[in-house]
């Protein structure tokens, strides 16, 4: 029997469906052989029979795998042939029996008719885990769903501050104006012309800034480089570099020296918009995937209705899969406590004084957890990733194949047009009686 395990070792309890999807059988063919070779077996012809019937499977190899003391044969059918004529040799070993009485053979018999059974029903053999990793999806986006209304909200805000600008000339002068910036981390940007003013000068030489660095790191690469192609890329990132130091340049001499608070009233509302349709385009995309995600999780459980004869053939197949998803949830959960072993370095209390006299007693963080934060959102993304990829690659693939290998189509159109035909048929012989009458 395949259960061949010491006493002393626990066996693990396994359903007959799950001895199915394993391919599992308490015999060999072998054992059905020695049987049959007994001397005077009145049954020597249904033995026969059986070990026909046990070699009927494509995927038969004739040889014993051995797996953790659990023997496996793979004798079970491959197609619903295959699944018929295993089912027919097995009734002539039943019709060819001499000997009711033979127990060893009625529990062959039986077994192998559990097998024929199994083989030509269909079972769902879909995985909770990719309905979890597929679900844990739905939660991320719906997630980030929110976050993006919010975002659209908020420049639908800000635009309506804009269009309300006074455009007249303010008395904040542009240094009070960087301060209010520094004070509020920015979020008074769109409330005047001026502040915005501050906040498109601050941007910008800090993008010029980036780029004179840029352009003179690209150069000295260049001027250092080796070789004829890296002094080729050097010179082409150093032009391009440099490009953008003319326009920022440029920009920034017409902000300050040309623009009048019109223009960038005029420039506000221009990024503003930009930056609405481009999260707009990004939340109808979230929304869209949560709708694929949620019409695949019942269609991908339809399709994985699957005949057993189907899990038998695709049972490598599955198996793979099988081992992909799971090392994707253990990868994941892997970096998710990576994640949440690193450590913050504890903030402190301070008093802030402004210029004007106030003070204000606030907490700051340790500036040293920026880059811990940082790898900390590092870690549960790639978590994340790792469940959502395999999750819709596994889910797409499953049911599609699923829906290929488990359902005749052109059966089921043939049939679905032959019904619609009929039933416009008798709509029809009822309008003709109806007219008559």
């Amino acid at each position: 029997m395949f259960f061949n395990k010491d006493k002393d070792k626990e066996e693990p309890i396994l359903r007959p469906e799950d001895l199915r999807d394993m391919g599992a059988v308490g015999f060999t063919i072998d054992d059905v052989r020695q049987v049959q070779d007994q001397k005077g077996s009145p049954n020597a012809k249904a033995y026969d029979y059986m070990v026909q019937a046990m070699s009927v499977s494509a995927k038969y190899m004739g040889k014993t795998i051995k797996e953790e003391e659990v023997q496996l044969e793979d004798i079970y059918p491959t197609s619903y042939e295959e699944t018929m004529k295993m089912d027919e040799l097995l009734d002539q070993s039943e019709r060819a029996v001499q000997d009711e009485n033979d127990e060893v053979y009625n529990k062959m018999i039986t077994e192998l008719r559990g097998i024929v059974g199994w083989s030509r029903r269909r079972h769902f053999h879909f995985s909770w885990l990719i309905i979890l990793g597929s679900l844990i999806t739905i939660i991320f986006m719906v997630h980030h769903f929110g976050g993006m209304r919010s975002k659209l909200h908020r420049y639908e805000y800000y635009m309506d501050k804009v269009k309300a600008w006074s455009l007249d000339p303010d008395s904040i002068t542009l240094d009070m104006a960087n301060d209010s910036l520094s004070r509020y981390y920015g979020d008074v940007a769109y409330d005047k012309p001026i502040y915005y003013k501050a906040f498109r000068l601050k941007t910008d030489a800090e993008w010029l800034r980036e780029f004179q660095d840029n352009a003179a790191e690209y150069r000295h690469s260049m001027d250092t480089a080796q070789s004829r192609s890296d002094k080729k890329y050097f010179k082409k990132e150093c032009e391009k570099a440099e490009k953008r130091v003319k326009f920022y340049t440029k920009l920034l001499d017409e902000e300050q020296n040309e623009w009048d608070y019109k223009d960038f009233q005029k420039d506000a509302l221009k990024r503003l918009k930009a930056s609405y349709r481009e999260t707009l385009g990004t939340a109808i995309g979230f929304w869209f995937m949560q709708f694929l995600f949620l019409m695949l999780i019942p269609l991908y459980i339809f399709a994985n209705h699957s005949w057993g004869y189907v899990i038998t053939k695709y049972r490598e197949e599955n198996e793979k899969l099988e081992q992909l998803k799971v090392g994707a949830f253990i990868v994941a959960a892997g970096l998710i406590g990576a994640a949440a072993s690193i450590k913050l370095l504890p903030g402190k209390w301070v008093t802030v004084r402004y210029d004007n006299g106030s003070t204000d007693f606030r907490y700051e963080d340790n500036p040293a957890n920026a880059g811990k934060y940082t790898l900390k959102a590092v870690l549960v993304a790639l978590a994340l990733l790792a469940i959502i990829v395999v999750s819709f690659g596994i889910l797409v693939y499953s049911t599609w194949v699923g829906l290929k290998r488990n359902y005749d189509w052109k059966k089921i159109y043939k049939g679905a047009k032959d019904t619609a035909i009929n039933v416009a048929g008798k709509v029809n012989d009822k309008v003709s009686e109806y007219k008559k009458n």
